[in-house]
């Protein structure tokens, strides 16, 4: 049986880890158990399912299409990678992407669980790097990256406009950011939430007027939730942040998951 042995590298101390939101609950292993995402028993099967019911390779397909080459290819980074699922499949699917860095702020995903995922995939160690650090600050050359890959990931950026001008920072001017499994609520789901919101505006309940208004931001249908870190930005905010920072972009969704995804290039 094929040894593999993965580079790992952290660019943030324990400390400084640990001082980043949401860090506790994606620190903690015992929160983990029992999740679809935890392959320490080897259960890769049940993960395979659960990625595949949520079409997010297709997305990455489909949206790599359009693009110049039809694919990836180069050095790119991965923010947010998780136990690196999505990565594997990259590194399968693109065989000319020559280097993929993975970052993650989850001390066992990146260290514990990724490895054991990309082995079993048999993925080249000489076409990763595992770093334990923050999307906000990479430690990486101006301009020297190809393409970047936030799966599942952006909607967890409180400040999306700082991790949008690090990720300009390192990406050359010809690259090509790659957002995917972001949520999507349709608009069956819009109209019941609002609704559900003008039932406790109109009671009051629990003092719900102190802190929103007859016709609600979609902050106040979709709340951020604080232990996670999700936030849910709507179509028009997502434009204006990709925009404001100069991107033109290709959007996708697919109802049926509740999934969408974005291809962003400078203009």
């Amino acid at each position: 049986m094929t040894e593999y042995s993965y580079r790992r590298v952290s660019w943030l101390d324990s400390d400084s880890i640990d001082s980043l939101p949401t860090a506790q609950y994606w620190n903690d292993e015992s929160v983990e158990k029992g999740k679809v995402f935890d392959i320490s028993s080897g259960d890769f099967d049940r993960l395979k399912t659960a990625i595949d019911r949520k079409g997010i390779v297709p997305q990455v397909e489909k949206l790599c299409d359009g693009l110049p080459d039809g694919g990836l290819k180069g050095r790119g980074i991965s923010l947010g990678a998780g136990v690196c699922w999505l990565e594997a499949e990259i590194l399968k699917k693109y065989p000319s992407v020559t280097e993929l860095i993975c970052v993650e702020f989850s001390r066992h995903h990146i260290f514990a669980l990724a490895p054991q995922l990309l082995a079993h995939e048999e993925i080249d160690p000489h076409r990763v790097a595992l770093c334990l650090g923050s999307f906000y600050d990479l430690k990486v050359e101006d301009r020297s990256l190809d393409f970047v890959i936030l799966c599942q990931a952006f909607h967890h950026a409180a400040e999306p406009n700082k991790l949008l001008a690090e990720i300009l920072r390192v990406m050359r001017p010809e690259g090509t950011v790659l957002i995917v499994g972001e949520h999507y609520f349709g608009r069956m789901t819009i109209f019941t939430r609002f609704v559900k919101h003008t039932v406790k505006w109109v009671i009051n309940y629990n003092g719900y007027r102190a802190n929103s208004s007859f016709l609600p931001e979609y902050k106040h249908l979709f709340p951020a939730d604080p232990v996670k870190g999700d936030v849910h930005y709507s179509k028009n905010e997502y434009a204006g942040i990709f925009g404001g920072l100069g991107f033109e972009w290709i959007h996708i969704k697919d109802a049926a998951s509740g999934q969408q995804g974005f291809c962003l290039r400078r203009r």
